[in-house]
């Protein structure tokens, strides 16, 4: 192999080239005598190496192949080109699984972050854990995504104050509705949101919008008292935008005396405004100047105004609950009506006066007799009342042909849906009454029991502890009374022996020694057929009346017991009146009314008829109250055995003083009082209580049924003391029931006799509660501290 030197001298540029190695490798330039470096660039074979090298080339020549070969060949530089594209196709895919995998962790994260949002906006899982999520969403998500978002912290309430810097910076988003729900956020968050009052006054003057100003003062006032918020609202209150409006009244409730300016506008409005702006303007004018006889008035007029709409009408009760004591008659007679139940209950509440304490509670255990007027369709009298068997009186009702509403099976459901409708109210109902009496005081169930009793003590001077038997009578040969009637100085008990109802005739009396505990008189009239129903005493109870289905009245002394008079009635056109009423008109004179419908006047010195009047101009029961001023009728059909309707008149003038349909069992000493037992099955063991000052039914006390048998303690007799508060009724299980008259509450109940109870009698000074029963005896309760020993 040859070696070739070659150099270049660096100076002159002279090329030099060699094939033999120089002796040294630098050597001077032959030019320029400047020094050459010599290096070796190209080796080259010796021309015998150079022969060997081309046998081996041609050696190393590829045979000629065979068409077969070049074939196979062919085939396997195919299937490596194959395997090199499957390869990279295969290496392709796999980045696109990577890739699509990748995408779709990523979606699902998303999405699962969307949802959760989501979730969130509905309500779901909205807890402080969830606050970071939300942020995000407010700072990076869409519209809609944000606003609900936003949503959610209004559900949260105060868990979420540390979102309220995010949210005070939303107020200034673009977008109405984000700032609606921010306002509505900021809201929720409450108390712990005050920190952004001033950005949502700035929100609310600066903006245009209907929506973002109603929100934002319902924002300020979780934060401001109404009199804060006064100057903000006032300019609002004549906005010729409705909502606005409505919103702007009813941030003026309880603003008080700084907003009067505002009153007059507020009066229009309760009287021309619709019903949710009439509603806000009763409540607001009565917080801010409850004073105001004009605006008392127009509160009153409305709420006693049936044609306004129960919404306006509730406005109005809320409003007189801030006008006191004055309002509580009002309240008091509005609370009778269902739909105004809630809100004159709240009302009541608002006076702060414990008085109204059994208004509340009267109305609370009444809640299952309130009337059913319209529930879903089906009309129902006002003589039909709801109560725990309510689908038998719907029942009743829809059998009738006027309230009729279909097939029987349409029937069923009607009833079904009036019961879920009338229970669903009484649940509101209630709610709303043990709310009222929470804030005046009075909790649960034994709170509402302690304040009765508290009240019964300071108004009724009731002390049931007091009550206790002190005598028991035995009546004489085991005879069993129908009536029972003391005598004014309270030293004479009077039964009359039993009538047709009870078996034997009502036609001897037994007149006791109370003070002795004896029998002083055994009176008896010995015409057969002669049924006594009505007496008298004098007022010094020095005589006794007695009267009845015959046409005479008997008069005795008390001193002797000697019959003084048999006055005898003469007919009158044909017609012989039993006697209906009884009354000592003086010492001298007795007045008596029969059911031929005269008034009579008898000289009791010589026995003689001094006059007759036509008194009632038809055929009457009578009684009159124990005073003798206070006269109730009570007109009949020809047969005499329907009751047609009553009145109850002062009898010294003949005034009309109440109409009520039916014939009472029971009058109080006064004639303020009526009670009468109920006509409808569907108020079997009903009492119902009428107050003639009131001019209606206060209440319908019902006795409840026996926790064994189930079967109820029927009312067998009926009394009032002397004031009327109290009522008293026997039972047919030989119970005796003590009711407050107004608000039906019971009082006590005690057994005292082992059979039904026949007649019941307090004493003119209502100290003493006398009763019989089937048993023959008579009981004697005495509100006394020491117990009496027989």
């Amino acid at each position: 192999m040859e070696r070739l030197y070659k150099g270049v001298c660096p100076k002159c540029g002279r090329k030099y080239s060699r094939t033999s190695k120089p002796k040294s490798a630098i050597f001077a330039c032959k030019k320029c005598g400047h020094d050459v470096q010599v290096k070796v660039v190209k080796a080259s074979r010796s021309s015998g190496s150079s022969s060997e090298h081309k046998k081996r080339k041609e050696k190393a020549k590829p045979k000629e192949l065979s068409s077969s070969e070049k074939w196979a060949q062919e085939q396997a530089a195919a299937r490596a080109l194959m395997l090199k594209v499957a390869s990279g196709i295969l290496v392709v895919c796999l980045m696109i699984v990577a890739g699509v995998v990748v995408s779709f962790k990523r979606s699902a994260a998303e999405a699962k972050r969307q949802e959760a949002i989501a979730n969130l906006a509905k309500g779901e899982g909205n807890d402080s854990t969830s606050i970071p999520l939300l942020l995000e969403a407010i700072e990076n998500a869409s519209q809609d995504a944000k606003s609900g978002a936003v949503a959610s912290f209004e559900k949260m309430g105060a868990s979420a104050s540390e979102a309220v810097p995010q949210l005070i910076k939303l107020l200034d988003h673009e977008s109405e509705s984000v700032k609606v729900y921010t306002l509505r956020a900021l809201a929720g968050i409450g108390e712990s949101a005050k920190s952004a009052a001033k950005s949502v006054e700035k929100t609310l003057l600066d903006s245009k919008s209907t929506r973002v100003k109603t929100a934002a003062i319902n924002a300020l006032r979780m934060w401001q008292t109404p009199e804060q918020m006064i100057p903000l609202l006032i300019p609002l209150v004549g906005s010729s935008d409705r909502s606005l409006q409505e919103e702007a009244v009813a941030g003026l409730t309880g603003a008080g005396p700084e907003a009067k300016e505002a009153v007059s506008e507020l009066l229009v409005l309760i009287r021309q405004g619709g019903e949710k702006l009439a509603k806000n303007a009763a409540r607001a004018a009565g917080s801010i100047d409850p004073e105001n006889p004009d605006v008392f008035r127009a509160l009153e007029l409305t709420l006693k105004n049936s044609s306004k709409s129960w919404e306006i009408r509730r406005g109005a009760a809320e409003g007189l609950g801030y006008c006191g004591e004055k309002a509580i008659p009002l309240l008091k007679e509005s609370i009778e009506s269902p739909s105004l139940i809630s809100a004159s209950a709240h009302a009541l509440a608002k006076t702060g006066d414990p008085a109204v304490i059994p208004i509340l509670v009267r109305t609370l255990n009444r809640l299952d007799e309130i009337e059913v007027q319209e529930r879903r369709g089906i009309s129902v009298p006002r003589n039909y009342v709801v109560t725990k068997s309510t689908s038998n009186a719907l029942g009743e009702v829809l059998s009738e042909r006027k309230y009729r509403v279909g097939s029987y099976e349409a029937q069923q459901r009607a009833i079904s849906r009036g019961i879920d409708g009338a229970r669903g109210e009484r649940n509101k109902r209630e709610l709303a009454i043990r709310q009222a009496l929470a804030e005046l005081g009075v909790a649960g169930d034994d709170g509402v029991k302690a304040a009765m009793e508290k009240i019964d003590r300071e108004v009724l001077g009731w002390e049931p502890e007091l009550w206790s038997q002190t005598k028991e009578l035995i009546v004489p040969e085991e005879q069993r009374l129908s009536h029972l009637c003391w005598s004014p100085n309270g030293k004479l008990l009077m039964g009359v022996k039993g009538d047709r109802f009870i078996g034997g005739e009502a036609n001897r009396l037994f007149l006791w020694d109370i003070d002795n505990s004896k029998l002083k008189f055994d009176l008896n009239v010995q015409t057969p057929d002669e049924e006594l129903e009505t007496f008298a005493f004098s007022s010094d109870s020095q005589f006794l009346a007695a009267g009845g289905r015959g046409k005479k009245i008997y008069v005795w002394s008390l001193e002797d017991g000697k019959l003084l008079h048999e006055l005898v009635i003469a007919s009158r056109r044909g017609i012989f009146g039993s006697i209906s009423a009884l009354k000592f008109l003086d010492a001298n004179t007795l007045g008596s009314i029969s059911s031929d419908a005269n008034f009579r006047k008898w000289n009791l010195e010589d026995g003689k008829l001094i006059s007759t009047e036509d008194y009632s101009g038809g055929r009457t029961y009578a009684q009159f109250s124990e005073d003798g001023k206070v006269l109730a009728l009570a007109g009949t059909t020809g047969s005499g055995s329907v009751t047609k309707g009553g009145r109850v008149t002062d009898f010294a003038t003949g005034k009309v003083l109440y109409n009520y349909t039916g014939r009472p069992k029971a009058m109080s000493h006064n004639g303020m009082w009526l009670a009468e037992t109920s006509s409808y099955s569907t108020d079997r063991g009903a009492i119902e209580i009428h107050s003639v000052q009131a001019r209606k039914e206060v209440t319908a006390v019902k006795v409840p049924r026996d926790s064994r048998t189930h079967d109820l303690d029927m009312p067998t007799a009926i009394a009032f003391n002397p004031e009327g508060t109290i009522m008293v009724n026997g039972g047919i299980r030989g119970t005796v029931r003590f009711w407050q008259s107004e608000e039906g509450r019971e009082l006590m109940v005690r057994k005292l006799h082992a059979r039904p109870v026949t007649a019941i009698a307090f004493s003119y000074d209502g100290s003493r509660l006398a009763s019989t029963s089937l048993d023959s005896k008579i009981k004697i309760l005495s509100q006394e501290k020491q117990i009496v020993s027989e």
